[in-house]
C-alpha cells in the first residue's frame, strides 16, 4: 500500500516525516489510516464534526484501537480561553469530546523548525534536558502524556519516503 501525495499534503504543512513514517508503519501492518479534515468557519463547530466522525467509527468498530493525529490545540482534553481582539473566547477542542475514551499525547519538540502556516523556530530548553525521544507524563492539564522529540524539521514536498 502507498500513500499518495494528494491524500497527505495539508495546506498548513503540519504533517512531517515523523507522521509519514508512522502512517507507513501502520499500513505495512495492515492497519487503516483514515485522514479526517473537516473545516468550518466556527472553530468550535469544526471541532465537533471530526469528534462525531471518530465517535461514530468507534461505535461501529468496538474494541478496535485507533490513533488520532492532530494539532496540540485540537487534542486538548479541556476547553480553554483565548483573548482574541480584546475579547475572551471559549474554545472547546475535539479532545474534550473524546476525553472519556482517549489518551491525549502532546508531541513536544526540543529543537528545530516546524511549519504551521509559517516557519517557526523551536528551541525548548526544558525539553532539551531529555537525551532521547521518550514518553513522559504531562505536567499540563490539557494532556495526559508528552512525547519528546529531540529534533524536527518541516517537509515542504513529499516525493519518496
Amino acid at each position: 500500500k502507498q500513500i499518495s501525495n494528494e491524500e497527505w499534503i495539508i495546506q498548513s504543512g503540519l504533517i512531517g516525516k515523523e507522521h509519514l513514517r508512522l502512517f507507513i508503519k501502520y499500513l505495512k501492518e495492515n492497519k487503516k489510516v483514515i485522514p479526517i479534515k473537516i473545516e468550518d468557519k466556527n472553530w468550535n463547530k469544526a471541532e465537533q464534526k471530526p469528534a462525531h466522525t471518530v465517535l461514530n467509527y468507534i461505535q461501529h468498530n468496538p474494541g478496535e484501537k485507533i490513533v488520532l493525529v492532530m494539532g496540540n490545540l485540537h487534542i486538548r482534553k479541556n476547553p480553554f480561553v483565548f483573548n482574541k481582539a480584546n475579547q475572551k473566547k471559549k474554545f472547546i477542542p475535539l479532545g474534550f469530546y473524546l476525553n472519556k475514551i482517549a489518551t491525549a499525547v502532546r508531541i513536544r519538540y526540543a529543537h528545530g523548525k516546524i511549519y504551521n502556516f509559517r516557519n517557526i523556530l523551536v528551541n525548548d530548553k526544558f525539553i532539551l534536558q531529555y537525551k532521547k525521544a521518550s514518553l513522559q507524563p504531562s505536567r499540563s492539564k490539557y494532556f495526559d502524556w508528552d512525547y519528546i522529540v529531540l529534533k524536527t524539521r518541516p517537509i515542504t514536498l513529499i516525493r519518496k519516503i
